[in-house]
């Protein structure tokens, strides 16, 4: 099975691990506080405390297939990067999409990365 654990750097003690689904490799992102994690294979996104067991909620993508997900700078939002230059930010407990944004028309994209520059 996929699994994502994380550990204290400090202690090197195991925190948490997170039983991933599906085929692809897991996506993982945490708020900047750390009292959430984000962890997405495919295009479905789970949200847990970094206490809980259970996701807090779980999503299907809006921006489809994911490539690269991340918590916004205020930890309110989370930014989905989708295979075909697809983005989305949304609430990552209510799954609200604040903001869709398809590829610019008349250009194929194989796939898109994130970059390190915030988006706004």
């Amino acid at each position: 099975a996929i699994c994502v654990q994380y550990w204290d750097v400090v202690t090197g003690r195991k925190i948490r691990i997170i039983e991933a689904w599906g085929q692809g490799d897991p996506l993982v992102a945490f708020r900047p506080d750390n009292q959430l994690i984000a962890v997405a294979v495919d295009s479905e996104v789970a949200i847990f405390g970094t206490e809980d067991v259970e996701p807090i909620s779980w999503h299907t993508s809006p921006a489809g297939f994911l490539t690269q997900l991340r918590f916004s700078e205020d930890g309110q939002t989370l930014e989905l990067f989708g295979y075909k230059g697809n983005f989305a930010r949304i609430d990552p407990i209510t799954n609200q999409v604040f903001q869709l944004r398809n590829p610019p028309t008349g250009y194929e994209i194989g796939l898109a990365q994130l970059g390190g520059i915030p988006l706004r």
